[in-house]
């Protein structure tokens, strides 16, 4: 902005007059003081005869307050990647879980560490302990891991253990492929989050196919799953020479025969009942 002049005899000795840079627009401003006490002490204000003003201004567009409320999205930006000359209120309808993903996110507050053997994860006790009867364990009884104030997790990988944490501060579990659930579904079972494992048994169950059926039945019977143990064995009933004969059967009648002959005997059964 640029100052026109301070001249007494073409305004009032206690305004001054302000251009915009594009010269579209002049502002006429009073002054604190008038020019007759500036002049008064002029070695205070107008050293070697310079006036130097510093000011201090405030716009208003008639609007004081303007929000934009959208459930379930998020809070509305600024136009053209700038500021707003208008107040925008981020609506304040985020759910809990959002606000407990931000928390592990940041970091904020954390007091935990869970180290795979690639990553370090800082998180909550308070939220290990709410979540994992296992971790409430740990963090309630004098362990080496409270004391240290982290657990070293060598037989879990980083992407499975950062998906585990998220669950357990969101409840969302992320989509994925099977094989990744399947190291999910053994983490949860270790760390008894039943609505974890629960979960990641719904995601098997989902894709389960001639080629993946009998490491998912392996893995239900190794958990003691009952309920995805028998949706598998229907499964390959159901299909029946497409597992039969894959080259994936032969590993489970030679390596768990007790658990394939208790598949066949299945289909025995279902007939005779």
């Amino acid at each position: 902005m640029y100052l026109l002049d301070i001249d007494g005899e073409k305004k009032l000795e206690n305004q001054i007059e302000i251009l915009t840079d594009d010269f579209t627009k002049v502002w006429t401003m009073l002054l604190l003081s008038d020019k007759e006490k500036l002049m008064e002490h002029k070695d205070l204000f107008l050293p070697n005869d310079v006036l130097s003003l510093q000011f201090e201004c405030f716009f208003t567009t008639g609007i004081t307050l303007k929000e934009t409320e959208e459930i379930g999205k998020k809070c509305a930006s600024p136009q053209n990647g700038s500021l707003s000359k208008e107040k925008t209120l981020c609506n304040i309808t985020k759910s809990l879980k959002d606000d407990l993903k931000d928390l592990y996110i940041d970091g904020i507050l954390s007091d935990f560490k869970l180290c795979s053997p690639t990553e370090t994860f800082s998180v909550h006790k308070s939220i290990l302990s709410a979540r994992s009867p296992v971790f409430r364990a740990m963090l309630t009884h004098e362990t080496k891991e409270k004391s240290s104030n982290k657990v070293e997790i060598s037989d879990v990988d980083s992407d499975t253990l950062r998906r585990m944490i998220l669950y357990m501060y969101t409840d969302v579990l992320e989509e994925t492929h099977w094989e990744d659930v399947s190291k999910l579904y053994i983490a949860a079972d270790k760390y008894e989050i039943p609505a974890l494992r629960s979960q990641c048994s719904s995601i098997l169950k989902n894709e389960l196919d001639s080629i993946n059926a009998c490491r998912i039945l392996i893995l239900a019977d190794i958990h003691q799953d009952l309920d995805l143990k028998q949706f598998v064995q229907d499964f390959i009933l159901k299909s029946g020479v497409d597992v039969i004969s894959s080259k994936e059967w032969q590993p489970l009648m030679e390596n768990n025969l007790k658990l394939a002959a208790d598949t066949m005997r299945q289909n025995w059964v279902k007939m005779y009942k």
